[in-house]
């Protein structure tokens, strides 16, 4: 919800902050892609009825979890999360519909754990047709060094991104 009020608050506020309200983006990595997904489902009237459905146009997310049953199957985390089953089917962003149409750029580390793989082709399979989304490959990253990628001008990550956020 903290996200959810946070781009409602920048869509509010663009004119002061001086950005266009029309062209709203998001990133994220691991728990940040999540929430990256999270925003591409939001059903933005239904929170303010004068927000537009497609409020935010698009977004990266990096090593995303999208799928949060097997976290809360896991005891050292779900200690602290408390995700019933519920929770996960209202929580996982590859078990509903993104609402409206825009573009995802999704990325995983080749040197990441098969999960942080299935995860990724999780939601791509999940929402094709209804999304567009692409997967930009990151060899020679981790979990941990894919968010340096970003900050690499020469890098596919970053000219995905920029070209993303310069359509």
């Amino acid at each position: 919800s903290q996200v959810y009020r946070s781009i409602q608050w920048l869509y509010d506020n663009a004119e002061a902050l001086d950005f266009d309200r029309e062209n709203i983006f998001v990133g994220g990595h691991s728990a940040g892609g999540h929430l990256t997904a999270m925003m591409l489902c939001a059903q933005w009237p239904k929170l303010r009825t004068d927000l537009p459905v497609n409020l935010v146009k698009g977004g990266i997310a990096l090593s995303g979890l999208f799928d949060l049953d097997p976290i809360s199957k896991s005891p050292f985390l779900n200690v602290d999360l408390k995700l019933s089953p519920d929770d996960v089917k209202k929580l996982s962003p590859a078990l509903m519909p993104p609402s409206h149409p825009a573009t995802l750029i999704l990325s995983v580390g080749a040197l990441e754990s098969s999960e942080f793989h299935r995860q990724s082709d999780l939601l791509e399979k999940a929402w094709q047709g209804k999304i567009v989304t692409s997967r930009i490959p990151a060899p020679e990253r981790n979990h941990l060094t894919v968010c340096n990628a970003l900050a690499d001008p020469s890098h596919a990550i970053f000219k995905a991104n920029l070209a993303l956020m310069d359509r």
